[in-house]
């Protein structure tokens, strides 16, 4: 993998965040293997866009998840980069964005407006 540098801000979860996007970085133990992953816009009123850039073969899943834990969108079977979008039907309010990928799981906050 080539040396990128990535210059992030951090927001008040002490999460990388540059603007109105969220920015995850995953397998960062093995840089042959991360993947990057930016959310925008954060908050949004109408959907997100999803940003993944990787050179990692696993599969990468994204499960949109409200408050009550109840998974309300899933993008499965992802690979290589690629930009998505998610959410565009959601109602107002609070959700989390959970990115898998091979054994690394995260979640990013997202904000829904009306």
């Amino acid at each position: 993998m080539q040396d990128k540098k990535i210059i992030t801000q951090t927001n008040s979860d002490n999460e990388p965040s540059t603007a109105n996007s969220k920015i995850i970085l995953m397998n960062e133990d093995d840089e042959d293997r991360a993947t990057l992953v930016r959310v925008y816009p954060n908050p949004s009123t109408s959907y997100f866009t999803v940003n993944i850039e990787t050179a990692n073969t696993d599969k990468i899943s994204v499960r949109l998840i409200d408050v009550s834990g109840r998974v309300v969108e899933t993008k499965n079977n992802l690979s290589g980069s690629q930009t998505l979008r998610i959410g565009n039907n959601l109602k107002a309010g609070l959700y989390f964005a959970e990115i898998i990928q091979g054994k690394d799981r995260k979640q990013i906050k997202l904000l829904k407006q009306e």
